[in-house]
This record gives C-alpha cells, structure tokens and sequence, in this order.
C-alpha cells in the first residue's frame, strides 16, 4: 500500500520529513487531487511523484532542495498554494 511506504523504517525523522513533504503536493496527472490521499499511477501522477520524494529523502537531500526539485521536475503547480 501506498501509505505503508517508508523512508527508512529505522530513521522516523526521515519518514516524517517524507511525509510533511507529501502533505504539501498535488498530484498533477490531471485528477486534481491533492498527493495525499490520491493513489492513481498516472504518469506525473501520485505513485510516481511518491516514489520520486521517497528517493530524495533517502538522499539526504534537505527540504528545501526537495522543494526545488519538485518544481524543477513538475513545475510550480505541484505545490499546494496556502492561502
């Protein structure tokens, strides 16, 4: 299931870090979902944007990098506007 992927089992900061990222994502397939609760495997679609934050956690990477190459990836529409 989606919501079982990990970032590290054995690093709890790093899955939580993987998922306050994902909170703030939209899927951008077309559904018009936000990333959270979508589970659709569209290209640029939830899965694969999943996968990709997984890989960049595991990395290392810090959030802000994260961000940058998500935008850099799928464009700024990936982001969840606050309002």
């Amino acid at each position: 299931s989606l919501q079982a992927l990990s970032a590290n089992p054995s690093n709890p900061a790093l899955d939580l870090m993987f998922a306050e990222i994902v909170k703030e994502l939209n899927c951008i397939c077309g559904c018009k979902m936000e990333l959270q609760p979508c589970t659709c495997d569209e290209p640029k679609g939830s899965q694969e944007i999943r996968r990709f934050v997984l890989m960049l956690v595991q990395q290392g990477l810090p959030r802000p990098d994260i961000i940058k190459r998500l935008e850099e990836k799928y464009d700024k529409g990936i982001l969840i506007k606050k309002t």
